[in-house]
Parts: structure tokens; sequence; C-alpha cells
């Protein structure tokens, strides 16, 4: 008699589980991610969703915007939240808002106020050999730039036209395993899954913001850590044309004590005419999202042949 009270209760369990699943998904899943593509005409977006309670669907989904939402603002590689509601035929999203970087370590907090007074002062010189510059807004043309790769060779962004060009910036003697370590691992990730495109359609660029220590022999073993492909490049040159080539993707950094240096973090990607296609901000979006961003520029290029 107990056994089957027992089973009673627990099917009646099930029951209400049921329910309230039932009615939680009728309202939608919050779920949030990297937007990958804007489409303000059709009104929709594709996007590498993350792992969410509820959601079963494919990773990669273009999503309907429901109506009164907008897409103001928001630009690929962007990390987004939003409601996600199935529909008779599409996958609809509401409440679309982008999801600001909030670092959670020490050292970001000096990056900020570096940030700050840089807006605040524009003439104010962050370490030796910094000056203003003007910041690139998507579509912008990226200035030119010529550094040393581990291997001595001169690399110029130049001499890259023609091919997607993913840019980290790190330095070897970094501690922080979600700050150097995370952003060398994304691009190792995108190594392995371009590996028939590297040097074709993709390059790999891994600025030192620590020239002075990260010469050519030491981004040298450092690469080899990574088991980087040769057309992985690990660059270094003058401060001042690491600070200025740097400065124009919004990369601030200082130089502190015992050899380390506080820096914002940025992942660029510049299109095959050198113009700008992508600034990631910040370490909170996976190197698999990384690399859904750098198909899916590659594929809108081979659709529409530019």
């Amino acid at each position: 008699m107990r056994a089957f009270h027992r089973g009673r209760l627990l099917a009646l369990a099930f029951l209400l589980l049921s329910l309230v699943l039932d009615a939680s998904a009728a309202q939608g899943v919050t779920a949030s991610g990297m937007l990958l593509r804007a489409n303000r005409q059709h009104r929709s977006i594709l996007v590498s969703i993350n792992a969410a309670p509820g959601y079963s669907g494919p990773r990669v989904a273009r999503l309907q915007l429901a109506p009164g939402e907008h897409l103001r603002d928001l630009e690929p590689g962007m990390l987004v939240k939003f409601v996600l509601k199935s529909g008779a035929s599409a996958l609809h999203a509401r409440q679309l808002r982008a999801v600001p970087y909030r670092s959670q370590q020490e050292e970001q907090r000096e990056v900020c106020q570096l940030t700050v007074l840089s807006h605040v002062l524009p003439d104010a010189r962050l370490g030796s050999g910094s000056s203003p510059a003007k910041l690139l807004a998507l579509g912008d043309k990226a200035r030119d730039f010529s550094l040393h790769d581990q291997n001595g060779r001169l690399i110029s962004l130049s001499a890259l036209a023609g091919k997607l060009v993913v840019i980290d910036f790190i330095y070897t003697n970094c501690p922080f395993p979600n700050y150097c370590v995370r952003m060398s691992d994304n691009l190792w990730q995108l190594q392995r899954r371009f590996s028939t495109l590297l040097g074709k359609r993709v390059v790999l660029l891994s600025v030192s913001l620590d020239p002075v220590h990260d010469t050519p022999r030491q981004l040298r073993h450092y690469a080899r850590r990574w088991k980087a492909d040769r057309n992985w490049h690990f660059l270094t040159g003058n401060p001042a044309a690491v600070r200025s080539m740097s400065a124009q993707f919004g990369v601030v950094y200082q130089e502190q004590e015992m050899g380390m240096v506080a820096h914002s973090l940025h992942t660029v990607i510049i299109g095959p005419h050198g113009r700008l296609e992508a600034n990631l901000v910040g370490n909170r979006y996976t190197g698999t999202q990384l690399g859904d961003l750098v198909r899916t520029l590659l594929a809108h290029r081979m659709a529409y042949g530019n």
C-alpha cells in the first residue's frame, strides 16, 4: 500500500513539473549569446546561443525579432541577452539587449581608470610614446601598420589584403588564465577550426603589448607553446608603433611593476578590404563563438563576392 501511495505521489509530482515547464515554455526561455549578424531589412538576427535550460535547438540560429524590438547600437561580436520563443515557423526573440562587459578581475579596474583618463584628457600620455588616436567604427578603414613576427619577418596589414585578419593583444608574461591565455586559446581554436583556410582566406595576428620584453625570440618560444601555424603571427616592434597600431582599436594598456601590463581586452577582425568588421571587447565569449563569427563573415563574403 505504501508503495502504491508513493507511486501516486511521484506521478503527481511529475505532472506538476510538466505543467510548470509547459507554462515556462509558453513565456519563452531567457537566453544569451554572441550576435553574429543583424538584418535590419528582414528584422532578424543570427546568434551563437549559449547553453540555456529549456533550449535544445541549434547553437547558431536565426531569430525573428518580435514587434517593437530594434537593432540600434547592436554590432557583430556583441554579447546579447533576449527571451527566446518558438513560433509556428521560426524562432522569435524579444527583450533584446546588449550585455555590457564587466570584468571581475582587479587588474581591469586600472584599465578602466586609464580609459576614463584617455577620454577626459585627450592629450594625456598613457606610457611612453602614447598619443591620441581616433577610434575606428565598424566599416572604417584600418590604418596600415608593420611589425615583426616571431620569425623576424615584417608583417604589414596592407600585405594581407584579400584575407580576413583576426587580431588579439597579449603579452607573454601574463599570469592570468582569463586574460592573455584565454585570448591565445581562442585563436588556437580558430587555427584548428579553419586549418584549411589559414593563409588563404584567414590570418591570425597576436600583438604583444610588452614589445620591449617580447622580442621575436621570446615570441617564438610562446608560439611553440601554442603549436602556432606559420600563418599565426606573433607581432612585436617599436613600442611607439605598437601603441599607435593598438590605439585605433581602443586598446588601452599601462606597464606595471614586476613586468606586468594592465590592459583592456580586444579581439579585432579586419575584412579583406582592410575595414573593421568587428571589435570584441572583454573575455566573456567562447572560442567557439568567435569561430562562429569568423565563419559568418566568411560566408557573407562568399555569398556577395566582396
